[in-house]
């Protein structure tokens, strides 16, 4: 591959911008500069970008054919590089990108669908030969023309002539030069992902013979026998208000972090059907949660028949947000509940749903079951609120679940079907259910192991790092519309 030069002037001098869905793939010297959002932060994109390619470049070339060597993938048997990442930009806060070569290009447009919420654009990189004309009366004045690497030929982005001479077509080309080293950049200023720099670095423990629900949010391959991976603050930084039927504190799965909050209710039991005690469970309790150590509110807007009302949830959300301020930062609302909207008075829907948008524009994260109905997730609440991260359910063999909502609502999918934890029939009792109950909490769970760990901790940047962290098309049978992107913890022994 022909080293490219004058990158930033290719840029400036040649018109190559293209659309996502347009990509070039034969334009230009065979490399490509990819711009990104300014969001992007582009120390935490590089490493998920090596990794999506790696994935593509396996199911091409086959996994134990490649390695991954820092910024770049290449061949074991040759050790030519299949992709590899040059340069990063990041100037003034208008241009944000990296430069990549690609050996394969037949599946860059795959690539970039996997990162299309971080990727503006793909531009083909051009060579760029400067000529200097001494016969010119201006002395000093370059002749700028693009070189077709391929064919040998080259075109002119000068009105005039550009002197005859040209260098030796027997020369070998100059190696290109990495401008990138991930090790010295630093982290865009405001990036949620940066570590902050009081604290010491993540430490990790391993959990043996763990549900099949916690091994599989802990590795982006399937492989339920292996251990669930998680840092061993295990949220003990968070606190999640479980806004559902109540909840039995004295459950010794919970080591004394869950607390009572608040009920709607008098004369109600405490511990309601048990619905919110095995939803606290999945987020925090010892062996089935994901946070192991994460803090459990209990906030009861439903009695003990599993009966409540829109008032009776919105006192629910107003209760858990004023108690949210004084966690500023590290509070997380879990709801795995939900209704129809169809039927329901549009003014009571109306209502619900601004109380949600202002929760969350207050700075509190909700996540939510997306409804077990089999329907459209944005025909229910609170799942079909913008503001709110939806989660779908599926099950033990990667398949979406049948009663499971869908469509372009949904956030995510977890684990959902046959999942065991915490329950209501003494303080060490358990009990199996099903639904998208289930899966929420497994979300609010990775939330609460991220969000001590993040600069910036606002719900648009927890919604967005579950996102990037998400393993992409594993999920079997999902329904049309539905983002195919299954929940993984972000936690790793190692970077290899």
């Amino acid at each position: 591959m022909v080293a490219k030069s004058f990158l930033l002037l290719a840029v400036s001098y040649v018109s190559a911008a293209v659309a996502l869905g347009n990509i070039k793939l034969n334009e230009g010297n065979g490399n490509y500069i990819i711009q990104l959002n300014q969001s992007t932060c582009i120390k935490h994109f590089v490493p998920n970008f090596i990794d999506g390619a790696f994935k593509v470049f396996s199911q091409s070339l086959g996994e134990h054919n490649l390695e991954k060597k820092n910024n770049k993938i290449v061949r074991r048997d040759t050790n030519d590089d299949q992709v590899h990442i040059f340069d990063a930009f990041d100037l003034g806060n208008v241009f944000k990108g990296i430069s990549v070569k690609f050996e394969h290009l037949d599946l860059v447009k795959t690539i970039a669908k996997s990162f299309h919420s971080d990727i503006i654009d793909i531009i083909p990189d051009y060579d760029i030969q400067f000529i200097h004309n001494p016969s010119s009366r201006l002395g000093k004045r370059y002749y700028i023309r693009t070189v077709d690497t391929k064919n040998n030929n080259s075109t002119s982005s000068s009105s005039s002539s550009p002197s005859s001479s040209s260098p030796s077509s027997s020369s070998k080309p100059a190696q290109r030069n990495a401008l990138f080293d991930f090790d010295k950049w630093e982290h865009d200023k405001d990036c949620p992902f940066a570590p902050k720099k009081t604290s010491a670095q993540s430490s990790f423990k391993k959990q043996t013979s763990a549900p099949w629900n916690l091994a599989r949010i802990s590795e982006h391959k399937r492989a339920l026998t292996s251990p669930y991976i998680y840092n061993t603050k295990a949220g003990s930084d968070a606190y999640v208000f479980i806004i559902d039927d109540g909840m039995n504190i004295e459950h010794t799965q919970f080591g004394g972090r869950a607390k009572w909050g608040w009920s709607a209710y008098s004369g109600t039991s405490r511990l309601g059907e048990g619905h919110g005690t095995h939803v606290a469970g999945i987020v925090g309790s010892s062996t089935y949660g994901v946070a192991k150590k994460a803090n459990l509110i209990a906030v009861q807007v439903l009695d003990e028949t599993g009966v409540g009302s829109i008032s009776s949830i919105l006192a629910g959300i107003q209760w858990a947000t004023d108690e949210a301020k004084k966690h500023k930062g590290k509070a997380i609302i879990n709801m795995s509940l939900g209704m129809q909207k169809s039927g329901a008075d549009s003014s009571t829907m109306k209502a619900l749903n601004s109380a949600l948008s202002g929760a969350v524009k207050g700075g509190v994260p909700i996540f939510a079951a997306a409804g077990n109905w089999g329907n459209d997730a944005c025909d229910n609440l609170p799942a079909g609120n913008p503001d709110v991260f939806a989660v779908g359910a599926s099950d033990k063999n990667d398949k979406f679940a049948s009663y499971s909502s869908y469509g372009k609502c949904v956030n995510v999918i977890a684990p959902g079907s046959s999942i065991k934890s915490t329950y209501i029939n003494s303080k060490t009792s358990t009990y199996t259910m099903s639904g998208t109950s289930m899966a929420s909490p497994h979300v609010a769970g990775v939330a609460a192991l991220l969000i001590g760990d993040l600069s910036s901790p606002t719900p648009a940047n927890i919604y967005k790092a579950i996102k990037n962290y998400a393993t992409e098309d594993v999920v079997k049978s999902v329904s049309k519309g539905t983002n195919n992107a299954l929940l993984f913890n972000g936690q790793k022994l190692s970077s290899k």
